[in-house]
């Protein structure tokens, strides 16, 4: 189980990683669903993608013999960006 904990930390580790994208009410959606729906838009993250956060928060968590250094993906594409 996810912890409030563990979504702060992981906060903490991407800051120096990422942008701080804006939340934007989506009348569409809102009104389609009765509630008020709110999207991240993380299309303004440097690489275009939310890919950064989790990428960023996974080197960042790796400790003894790996490291960034060896860290390595097998993808072409919003991943790959953010692991390079």
């Amino acid at each position: 189980m996810i912890t409030k904990t563990d979504l702060e930390k992981a906060w903490t580790r991407t800051l120096p990683y990422v942008v701080n994208t804006p939340f934007l009410r989506s009348r569409f959606l809102s009104n389609l669903w009765n509630a008020e729906v709110f999207l991240k838009h993380e299309q303004q993250q440097e690489i275009g993608a939310f890919k950064i956060r989790g990428a960023s928060n996974f080197c960042n968590r790796l400790t003894g013999k790996s490291s960034m250094s060896v860290y390595i993906t097998h993808s072409s594409g919003n991943h790959a960006q953010a692991v390079a």
